[in-house]
């Protein structure tokens, strides 16, 4: 069996994944917090990660993300007007 099902560290995989910690982040905290527990690597939680669907979520909020797009699509346009403006 799964270290990480043993000790039934699925709420707190859940909660790290999605706060965006990183896989190696989450296996030291644990590491730490069980010491001798044999299982718990880097290895075994992408695939506890895999087998329980669980998957990290953007580090950049839909708001920010609309506002970053915006802004590329601004300047897109502003090169597209002005860039064949100053070559003659």
């Amino acid at each position: 069996m799964s270290a990480f099902r043993d000790l039934n560290l699925l709420p707190i995989v859940e909660r790290r994944i999605g706060s965006g910690s990183t896989h190696w982040a989450i296996v030291q905290e644990l590491k730490a917090a069980f010491p001798g527990v044999r299982g718990i690597s880097i290895r075994s939680l992408k695939r506890f990660c895999a087998d329980q669907n669980i998957h990290a979520t953007s580090r950049c909020s839909d708001r920010i993300l609309d506002i970053l797009v915006a802004c590329g699509a601004g300047l897109v346009s502003y090169v597209e007007v002005w860039f064949p403006l100053l070559r003659g």
